[in-house]
């Protein structure tokens, strides 16, 4: 690429984005003009979330707002959103912290010229009806006066591995440049890439490392890095796939550290920068007393701390591990245990010892002995993950007199991409024509949806292991736009409706498949919370009828109480299936003998 061509086309860019001078004496201000927003600068890409991560990498765009009068009042946001859904998926920084980019994150008077990161947020229902999709929507409003001035731009999607699809295939790019902040990768002058190097203010989960930035762009494309002055800084850049990984250790007095990721790195260690590469492992002197940080030079977020032991004195806390897991990487929606040990190194007993488990300061277990002698003790907690992801904290401390110990393990709740099935018919007051409860089930995606190991609950505010469950058998999958319905009595369901549900429980035939029974799970007549959760225990789909519950997945009132031979649909609209968590998604129908021919309940 030719430098002069960037330096002209941010030239003009430049020239939008300076700030409105004060009107010196003599001068008239032109009120013709109406307040103009513009998306100034902008990616071709932005990328999805990658596996295993809360949220997405971090890019910017450049906004303007012009014309604007210094006497009125505006607000201003800025997100990206699904083409038939308003709700986005994104979150913005405004320049203190992260906020959901459907309110309005920045206000002011007068003219408004701004770099603003965006970054997407797993957690919004706004990001899930993107996961799927090539494109979406950037929108920039802005409420001025009485008006609402609106710019979009349609972007390209990227999938940064394989958890998410239909994007255009892309990957990662990182390195050091000197002084620059904003940086944009240009691939044939289109400006596909804008991100930051360090330190850069946001708070997008990197470490402070000066000139380090971490971008991304479509896989098998030649880039060059340009500042925001338009200078070439980096030539013939390429995205890459793989991972980062590190583990290390301490072992009779060596720190021991390892690349447990797919590609090659650099580990940073006290000045000491070590090449490793995938499953190579490297050895050196550890000094007593002193902590120990290393971090991932490509990717420093991957940090590593270590504390070398101290000779041992009286009560010692030796180590906290999680049963079963050989590191601190768990799945959401398990139970685990967490264990300690303690050790007595003093002659004599140590007498009225307590030990408490904290979860992110919050207690979890404890246990109390009378004494510790010689022999070490391996005290326990349950913890569970239910509504946890990403990293969290998990703290020891053990008294004893006017003492305390304490020790702390971070932990990473892994959680897998979320989703959306919809629970579509209930019916549960059965009467004499059928004397069968059912569920219907729906998958309203483009692709087919594996829920081995989902459930049906009505404890779904109860701990996961003490939840009634009818779990769905190893290898159940809903095609895509197609149902399932789920039978507490297969024959009934069969003479009414001429047709076998999908699966049963209770009394059923042999020819249907078989839910998989924990506890009792009973439909109430009249009132009951129903809730489809997968195998993480996240709740996929509920609904409330008959009571009003504050139950997560679930806003307002529920819906009225059923009388005999009574059904709840799920409403139907232009763009599907009606899904808001509300009374209003649902309408109460009656099934008779007059209308099964115009119903249709098998899958």
């Amino acid at each position: 690429m030719r430098r002069g061509s960037i330096t002209r086309i941010f030239f003009l860019y430049l020239l939008l984005s300076i700030p409105s001078l004060p009107l010196a004496r003599g001068q008239t201000l032109d009120i013709q003009k109406d307040p103009k927003l513009k998306i100034d600068v902008y990616p071709e890409y932005t990328p999805k979330i990658r596996e295993d991560k809360p949220y997405g990498l971090v890019f910017l765009v450049k906004v303007s707002l012009r014309n604007a009068s210094l006497y009125t009042h505006w607000r201003l946001k800025v997100c990206i959103r699904d083409e038939n859904h308003s709700h986005p998926g994104t979150q913005v920084w405004n320049g203190t912290e992260w906020v959901y980019s459907f309110n309005y994150a920045f206000e002011g008077y007068g003219n408004f010229s701004r770099w603003i990161p965006l970054r997407f947020c797993r957690r919004y229902s706004g990001y899930r009806w993107m996961e799927g999709k090539e494109e979406a929507i950037l929108e920039a409003k802005c409420r001025i006066g009485k008006k609402t001035l609106v710019d979009r731009k349609r972007i390209h999607l990227l999938d940064m591995d394989g958890s998410t699809r239909n994007g255009t295939e892309g990957g990662l790019i990182t390195g050091f440049v000197n002084e620059s902040k904003i940086i944009l990768l240009v691939h044939d002058n289109r400006i596909v890439c804008i991100s930051s190097s360090e330190v850069n203010g946001i708070d997008e989960g990197n470490l402070d490392v000066k000139g380090f930035f971490k971008a991304y762009a479509p896989m098998n494309m030649k880039l060059d890095l340009v500042d925001e002055e338009g200078r070439v800084v980096k030539r013939n850049l390429s995205a890459w796939r793989g991972s980062y990984g590190l583990n290390a250790w301490l072992d009779d007095g060596k720190i021991w550290i390892e690349n447990t990721g797919t590609l090659p790195e650099n580990v940073y260690l006290d000045g000491r920068i070590i090449q490793l590469y995938p499953g190579e492992a490297f050895d050196l002197p550890a000094m007593d007393g002193y902590p120990i940080e290393l971090y991932v030079l490509e990717e420093p977020d991957i940090v590593k701390s270590l504390s070398p032991e101290v000779k041992k004195k009286g009560l010692d806390l030796e180590w906290i591990r999680i049963d079963g897991v050989e590191d601190h990487e768990i799945q959401r929606g398990r139970i685990y245990r967490v264990r300690a040990k303690i050790k007595n190194h003093r002659m004599e007993e140590v007498r009225n010892v307590k030990v408490t488990f904290y979860l992110d300061g919050r207690r979890i277990g404890s246990r109390a002995y009378e004494s510790i002698g010689s022999y070490p003790r391996y005290p326990s907690s349950l913890l569970d993950t239910s509504g946890l992801s990403g990293y969290h904290e998990v703290k020891v401390e053990v008294t004893f007199g006017n003492e305390r110990i304490e020790k702390v393990m971070e932990i990473n709740v892994r959680e897998e991409r979320f989703e959306k099935i919809l629970i579509t018919k209930v019916f549960c007051y059965d009467f004499s024509w059928l004397e069968s409860e059912f569920i219907e089930i729906h998958n309203p995606n483009g692709y087919d949806i594996d829920i081995s190991g989902w459930y049906i609950t009505d404890e779904p505010w109860e701990r996961v292991d003490r939840q009634a469950k009818l779990i769905f058998p190893p290898g159940t999958k809903i095609k895509a736009g197609s149902s399932i319905v789920v039978s507490s009595n297969s024959s009934a369901y069969k003479n009414f409706f001429g047709c076998y549900p999908d699966f049963g429980y209770g009394r059923m035939e042999d020819s249907v498949g078989m839910m998989i029974e924990e506890g009792k799970v009973r439909l109430n007549n009249r009132e009951d919370v129903i809730a489809l959760k997968d195998e993480f225990n996240r709740t996929v789909d509920l609904i409330v009828y008959g009571r009003d519950m504050d139950i997560e997945g679930w806003e307002g009132k529920g819906t009225r109480s059923l009388r005999r031979g009574e059904y709840l649909e799920r409403k139907v609209d232009g763009k599907g299936f009606v899904d808001e968590d509300k009374a209003e998604d649902w309408v109460i129908k009656r099934i008779g003998r007059s209308s099964v021919a115009q119903m249709v309940f098998c899958g």
